[in-house]
């Protein structure tokens, strides 16, 4: 009777477990390809990583990859609070925002995912001769009153980028408009004056986009020499690569969660093969080398 009583146990309890998952797919239970994770990341890298989201979601269907975008200091506060599991900054964290973590005993794992910029880009109408010039000339600018700048957002990290990396901490003194680059039109049309502005290059780095092949149509990008006898490069991967650019920036993955995680298996699939062909694809430098294939075939000579 025991043995009889204690296979009809087993036998329940492997009904009960095959109903009942290990992991519940939630924000707190997953795993690598499974369960809800939300990504969260700057306003001016937020529609890439989106598509990063959707992808990996459409080979893992147990996953859910929400990606929310917000300003630099409160995505390091989330991190910084054990609110967010993962965040993606558009380039790495400062000594000062790493020793925070490393104060409070935070162990954050962080991965290179790939390579971009800020570029900038000024009115094809402009006749100043602004079409190659020396990183002086843009702090100049800044500090012109009578130069309208157009930039991203206040919550973007690029005005911080500029004030903190271009400017030194320097307050602006030209005049200056936060608007999205769906919004730079206008100021085309509308601003008589020379315009100038800043983005995100991934914002433009997709050629076949419309929309960045109507910014093409209004907007030149501003190439960039170290001196005055130096050729000035314009910002692709390739001049990533040769660091011949000046603002270059490495994106950032900052993870706050297990190895066997969703936010892990998220983090492997942007640094592995896949993505980084991905990034290839966005026009950004990768920051691993995607392996090539090559078949060689040999034929015999006749």
């Amino acid at each position: 009777m025991n043995f009889k009583i204690k296979n009809l146990l087993f036998f329940l309890a492997f009904i009960f477990l095959s109903c009942n998952p290990y992991f519940k797919n939630s924000e707190e239970d997953n795993s690598p390809t499974s369960g809800i994770l939300k990504v969260y990341t700057d306003t001016s890298i937020a529609p890439v990583i989106r598509v990063f989201a959707r992808t990996f979601e459409s080979q893992y269907p147990n996953a859910t990859v929400t990606v929310v975008s917000d300003c630099r200091e409160n995505l390091l506060k989330l991190l910084h609070e054990n609110k967010a599991k993962a965040i993606v900054l558009p380039d790495s964290m400062a000594q000062e925002e790493m020793s925070a973590f490393s104060k409070d005993r935070h162990y954050i794992k962080r991965s290179r995912l790939c390579f971009s910029s800020i570029s900038f880009f000024y009115k094809k109408s402009d006749t100043s001769g602004l079409s190659a010039s020396d990183v002086s000339i843009i702090m100049d600018a800044l500090q012109d009153p009578e130069i309208l700048a157009v930039l991203p957002p206040k919550c973007s990290d690029v005005p911080y980028y500029i004030f903190k990396n271009i400017l030194q901490n320097s307050s602006f003194k030209c005049k200056i408009r936060f608007t999205s680059p769906d919004s730079l039109a206008f100021y085309v049309k509308n601003e008589k004056g020379m315009v100038f502005g800043a983005l995100e290059h991934s914002m433009i780095s997709d050629l076949d986009d419309p929309k960045v092949k109507t910014f093409f149509s209004d907007f030149k990008l501003l190439a960039f020499r170290s001196n005055h006898n130096d050729t000035a490069y314009l910002p692709d991967p390739t001049n990533f690569e040769l660091k011949k650019y000046p603002f270059i920036r490495a994106w950032h993955y900052y993870r706050n969660a297990p190895e066997f995680s969703l936010a892990k298996g998220f983090e492997s699939f942007m640094a592995g093969e896949q993505g980084q062909r991905l990034f290839l694809k966005f026009g950004l430098l990768p920051a691993r080398k995607p392996e090539r294939n090559i078949k060689v075939v040999f034929e015999k000579s006749e």
